[in-house]
């Protein structure tokens, strides 16, 4: 039996209903990604799902699937956590029945066996631990001489060159190039469910991907369009003075305390109609251990009402005690008895780089993680179905944003699973998931090339020192752009182009119609990549919002300098400024005389505003 049917049979055992999908998803893989890589030098692949989708299985399959092609060296990287790696490892060895998997220590073993069958060496992305393999790989010669396909978890993260800016290369980047180089060839296929960065990378760095495999979740998976709409009704929205009155270090804050009512009756609706009798409860209160101290003390705080305390009680929380009653009335009405009861049976715990929790022990019971950096990448919480969420940022990072969503996933019961978020906060993570999954839906229809990433205002898609700033520019959303050296050779083209749309001098038309306007534009190539950049962002717009409206205003005869810095009549600039929810184009055409410093004839030049909340990041290589 081959690799693929073994292990898709192994997962099947648990769950029939994946096997299709992964056969699908790793059909789809074949197709963009290994059926074009060359086996010339590197080749690097990004492998895109969505956070807590059932990525290691898709990669499993797809290392499956390159086994049974004939490929026989493959590498998977982790972040750097320890337990990480070790459960990657696990799960790679009990998961591939006839492929060798080595762990990070056993070089000496890898080193006697060579690549006597296909081999998979599971490391996490340690600078001492790489350093040492390097070595090894560089010995055996069946590795030197054979093509390596190396997967690299959270690609987004530690594998990135943070020196970029300082004509350096970071450490762990530095030794990844190493290690690709050492084989005759490499596919580098970077996993990853937050590819901001990588795609944003300068055309000449090892993490910018030229092949891409988007997998999609399955039926049961809740995401960013189930949990940040609107109109889901999954969050239960906090008041901005939440972050305020938690760090007052005085009594529990009212919205923590509606969330741990909340979770208590959920543990009770769990106990009383659920076979599978776990329940667990994420507070994210910000990255200082000392909130997560804080946390805990109100939370113990509130447990304890069932036994003391019973005045504030009366005084503070029996408002929001009722609150969630009110919720659960359908199925039950909670005494204060039963909410004693279920404290008692719920542990509180705290993961952070001082205090960890076993991975194992979220399996069972009821369960409060308490944390801040910790509870991103790499931690799944398993029947995860309530979260607290306050922590604050002057520019929300999306990646850094999208990865603390860990309610995201399979396992999470849609009759009780909600977050706790303030309203402004909420409102910030609704537009970064409108702007996340415009970007998968490009992805997926267009490809890769010239792509552009839409960010909210207020917030950027990743951190700053993974891109080169040379290699990246950006459109901002209520600022006005103009092309300057347009020329005359298409004016004839541009009228009659606009008389077709309309003969009024303000008029609307759809993002389609306005892309095939300024494609007759022609200008010189130092303003080329401009007018690129406004088609990219209208072509992701447009994947946002639909073919939504343009605002279109026709200026004639307009009589200013060639050496001119701006087009916008004061009044103009006033009736712009004032419609920033939408696009809006101003067309000037300009007379061009010989006494205003004009060679030919009369041009169009226009002046474009984006939407006021949007931030459009381009490559400048690209285009």
């Amino acid at each position: 039996m081959k690799n693929l049917d073994m292990y898709i049979e192994h997962v099947a055992a648990d769950d029939k209903s994946r096997e299709e999908a992964l056969r699908d998803n790793v059909k789809e893989f074949k197709k963009n990604v290994l059926d074009k890589f060359t086996l010339n030098g590197v080749e690097t692949a990004l492998f895109l799902g969505h956070v807590q989708s059932g990525k290691t299985s898709e990669v499993i399959s797809a290392l499956s699937l390159c086994a049974d092609e004939g490929y026989k060296s493959f590498i998977v990287l982790t972040s750097g956590n320890v337990m990480l790696q070790k459960q990657t490892y696990t799960r790679f060895k009990e998961s591939l029945i006839d492929i060798d998997v080595y762990d990070e220590h056993e070089i000496s073993d890898f080193q006697r066996n060579g690549l006597r069958s296909a081999s998979v060496i599971v490391l996490k992305k340690n600078s001492k631990k790489l350093e040492s393999w390097i070595d090894t790989l560089k010995s055996v010669e069946a590795f030197a001489t054979s093509p390596l396909v190396l997967f690299d978890d959270e690609a987004d993260a530690e594998s990135l060159n943070t020196k970029v800016n300082e004509e350096d290369t970071s450490t762990i980047n530095r030794l990844l190039l190493e290690i690709v180089k050492i084989p005759s060839s490499t596919l580098f296929v970077q996993v990853t469910a937050t590819p901001y960065a990588n795609l944003l990378q300068s055309d000449d760095s090892l993490s910018k991907p030229t092949l891409f495999h988007l997998f999609e979740p399955g039926e049961s998976y809740l995401g960013g369009d189930y949990f940040y709409d609107p109109n889901s009704g999954t969050n239960i929205n906090l008041n901005d003075g939440e972050l305020d009155e938690f760090l007052e270090e005085t009594n529990c804050p009212r919205g923590l305390a509606k969330s741990i009512f909340y979770y208590i009756h959920c543990c009770m609706y769990i106990d009383k109609f659920k076979s599978k009798r776990v329940n667990n409860f994420l507070i994210h209160p910000g990255i200082s251990k000392d909130s997560h101290k804080l946390a805990k003390k109100y939370v113990q705080e509130v447990f304890d009402l069932s036994e003391k305390n019973m005045n504030l009680w009366a005084d503070y929380f029996k408002e929001e005690f009722e609150e969630v009653q009110n919720i659960f009335s359908q199925y039950f009405t909670m005494t204060m008895e039963e909410f004693g009861y279920y404290c008692w049976k719920t542990r509180v715990r705290i993961k952070n780089s001082d205090e960890d929790i076993d991975a194992n022990d979220l399996k069972r019971g009821f369960n409060v993680v308490i944390g801040g950096n910790s509870l991103g990448r790499g931690i799944t919480i398993p029947a995860l179905n309530t979260v607290y969420y306050i922590r604050n940022s002057n520019t929300p990072q999306h990646d850094t944003v999208w990865q603390h969503s860990r309610i995201f996933g399979y396992d999470r019961d849609k009759d009780i699973c909600k977050t706790f978020i303030p309203d402004s906060l909420f409102t910030i993570f609704s537009e970064l998931s409108q702007a996340h999954y415009s970007l998968f839906r490009t992805v997926r229809n267009n490809g890769l090339e010239g792509l552009t990433i839409m960010s909210p205002t207020g917030t950027r898609p990743t951190r700053r020192n993974v891109l080169d700033n040379e290699a990246i520019n950006f459109i901002i959303g209520g600022v006005q752009y103009f092309l300057k050296d347009v020329n005359d050779i298409r004016t004839a083209e541009i009228d009659s182009k606009i008389l077709e749309l309309s003969k009024d001098d303000e008029f609307t038309i759809d993002i389609t119609k306005l892309n095939e306007l300024l494609k007759l534009f022609e200008i010189n190539r130092s303003n080329f990549q401009l007018l690129q950049r406004w088609m990219f962002s209208l072509k992701l717009l447009k994947e946002k919002m639909g073919d939504t409206e343009v605002k279109v205003y026709i200026r004639k005869d307009r009589d200013i300098k060639s050496d001119y810095r701006s087009v916008l009549s004061a009044n103009d600039n006033k009736l712009i400024r004032k419609n920033t929810e939408s696009i809006s184009i101003f067309l000037y055409r300009l007379k061009c005389t010989k006494s205003k410093g004009w060679s030919g004839g009369p041009r169009w030049v226009p002046v474009i505003q984006f939407p006021e909340r949007d931030i459009f990041y381009t490559n400048l290589n690209q285009g």
